[in-house]
């Protein structure tokens, strides 16, 4: 052996000693720290974290939520005391799914798709779960689509059995007068007797439970099969016709488990759920994932209205899209900055807060108990999905001592991919791939950004009846995701745009509209913008042309109320903002709309829908 063997031995046995060292000293703090969570949870003590309950479908979670938690109210539903005044507690919820089940199971209508759709309400989570645990195929309706499109999904859809709310029936009766349906069973949520035309709900949970309690028990005798399809979730289609997602449930309750392991919840919370529950966001992460922990949901009635809920439901924990935070936080800030002795005790507070970040202390919420109390007084963490959200935001609520974690998904993948956690945060990214959830940038380019893909559990199975579709989007094991992307040296995933939006130019030049996007929205006057690349005759080549759609009131207030001065007013800032840009990515066109963007129901701008605009 000689004398480089020797030394190159010596030191790799010095480095699988330093490499020892090192996962003995990760081991014995993951040890202490387990042991520490277990002392805090024999004690009863606020610092504890119970670990991560797995399910593997719908039914378990049903009964395993009502043997641990069971009279802890798993809902708090409006009654004689007023708002969120009338628990349902988590043995109420699975007497109620056993009793509809029972029902259903005996007249045939778990025999086939079973359609949702309605406001967000507890009759809803008791249909989803009721049918699930059933072993039928749920699809959750979006309450929002004119009648046309609400016939053509449940055409589309298969659906024999459906549940629909009050507000919805005159869409439904139309849908029925168009005809070419399978459907054979309509069940409406708040009739009190069943009529020729329609089942009382409440009437197929009292005649079921009287029954599931006589002996009848057909309906846990069903099989569930999680590998099997469990759900069809049709898109929002904010860049195409919209697509049937075909989701199992052992898809959703992969996404429940990995995302209980980077953002916390259990019975001492509460959620207040403010997103429509038909899209898989609010549904996994808003209602199956906080079930599973014995965390209380109450409901929002409507977007106007939040300010109420939050004051009266006081929740820890809600769930936004970057829209709605906008506006809150605009409210926050033109109250402080409208009124100098408020702004100086802000200042004043900051400076404290900072001061105290430095020596380990975080008295954000104390010293801001007054913005707090305007927000419920308890609320300790919000989720923001589905859009980007301005990073300035976001470090605006945590200034003010708020947790505000942004993360990114898609329907086809039940849908949370990244998150940013509890503990680790950066404004601008999306987070970090969840556990037992692969990511990867394919075909990354000179700068890193390439195409999002996906591997896990919580995978689609594909898109219903268009294997075409659903050959387009999977690669090589991975799922595509239409989205752009890189990686930070740490992990943090960061979107940089979708790939069917990207404008190329004519020298190859790739220019990312929510990246402009995202600058323009934080420009005086903005409300809403959208980046395109149109043909310009006399360069002969794409000109990034910028829509956007003002605050009005906000410019009627500063006395601008002439078209042409607000397109004045708009060109300078957006002049001001090209000048920190390359020329590829200048904005060279301006239209100014007249109305806001068509959205879906996420208040995701929907990119090929027109509107009346002023264009100088």
């Amino acid at each position: 052996m000689n004398v480089f063997t020797t030394i190159a031995k010596q030191v790799k046995e010095n480095r699988d000693q330093q490499k020892e060292k090192v996962n003995d000293k990760k081991t014995a703090k993951a040890t202490a720290k387990e042991a520490l969570n277990n002392l805090q949870g024999k004690l009863g003590l606020p610092g504890y974290h119970r670990p991560a309950d797995r399910v593997y479908d719908f039914r378990e979670l049903v009964d395993k939520a009502a043997a641990t938690y069971g009279h802890l109210p798993a809902f708090h539903l409006d009654g004689e005391g007023g708002n969120f005044s009338r628990p349902v507690s988590y043995i109420q919820f699975r007497e109620d799914i056993y009793g509809l089940g029972t029902a259903m199971e005996e007249a045939g209508m778990l025999d086939g798709f079973v359609g949702v759709i309605s406001e967000n309400r507890y009759e809803w989570c008791l249909s989803y779960l009721t049918i699930g645990a059933g072993g039928s195929v749920i699809v959750p309706l979006d309450k929002e689509l004119g009648v046309e499109d609400i016939h053509t999904q449940i055409v589309a859809g298969g659906i024999k059995t459906l549940f629909y709310s009050k507000s919805m029936a005159p869409k439904i009766a139309e849908v029925v007068a168009h005809g070419d349906t399978q459907l054979e069973f309509l069940i409406n949520m708040d009739i009190g007797v069943s009529t020729e035309e329609e089942y009382s709900m409440k009437e197929l949970i009292l005649s079921g439970t009287e029954k599931y309690h006589k002996g009848n028990n057909a309906y846990e005798a069903r099989p569930v099969n999680p590998e099997k399809l469990g759900v069809l979730v049709f898109t929002s289609g904010t860049t195409s016709n919209s697509k049937a997602v075909m989701l199992s449930q052992k898809n959703i309750c992969a996404n429940m488990f990995s995302v209980l392991h980077s953002l916390y919840c259990d019975e001492r919370d509460t959620m207040l759920t403010i997103l429509p529950l038909h899209h898989t966001y609010c549904c996994t992460a808003g209602f199956l994932t906080v079930i599973n922990r014995g965390t209380a949901i109450g409901f929002c009635k409507s977007l106007k209205g939040i300010a109420i809920a939050l004051n009266e439901f006081k929740p820890t924990i809600t769930m936004m899209v970057p829209a709605i935070l906008e506006v809150l936080y605009r409210r926050v800030d033109s109250a402080i900055s409208s009124n100098p002795e408020t702004k100086a005790k802000v200042e004043k507070g900051m400076a404290i807060c900072d001061a105290a970040d430095k020596v380990g202390l975080d008295i954000r919420r104390t010293v801001f108990k007054d913005i707090h109390a305007k927000m419920g007084g308890r609320l300790k963490l919000i989720i923001s999905g589905a859009a980007a959200i301005n990073p300035a935001v976001l470090k605006a609520f945590e200034d003010f001592g708020f947790t505000i974690r942004q993360g990114y998904g898609l329907t086809e993948t039940s849908p949370i991919v990244t998150v940013n956690e509890t503990k680790g945060n950066k404004y601008e990214s999306v987070g970090r791939p969840l556990l037992n959830v692969q990511v990867e940038i394919l075909n990354p380019n000179d700068q890193g950004i390439g195409e999002i893909g996906v591997k896990g559990d919580n995978v689609m199975m594909g898109y219903y009846m268009n294997p075409e579709a659903t050959a387009q989007v999977f690669r090589d094991g991975w799922f595509l995701t239409g989205d752009l992307g890189y990686f930070d040296e740490d992990g943090f995933l960061y979107i940089a745009g979708r790939s069917k939006n990207v404008i190329v130019t004519k020298n190859g030049k790739n220019i990312y509209p929510e990246e402009l996007e995202t600058k323009i929205v934080r420009l005086p006057y903005v409300n809403e913008a959208m980046v395109t690349g149109e043909e310009d005759t006399k360069s002969d080549d794409l000109i990034v042309t910028a829509q956007v759609f003002p605050d009005y009131k906000a410019l009627e207030a500063a006395g601008h109320t002439e078209e042409q001065d607000i397109y004045d007013l708009l060109w300078g800032e957006i002049k001001t903002m090209n000048e920190s840009l390359p020329a590829y990515k200048k904005v060279r066109a301006l239209v100014v709309r007249k109305e806001d963007f068509v959205r879906t129901s996420t208040n995701k701008v929907k990119r090929n829908v027109e509107a009346n605009k002023v264009t100088h």
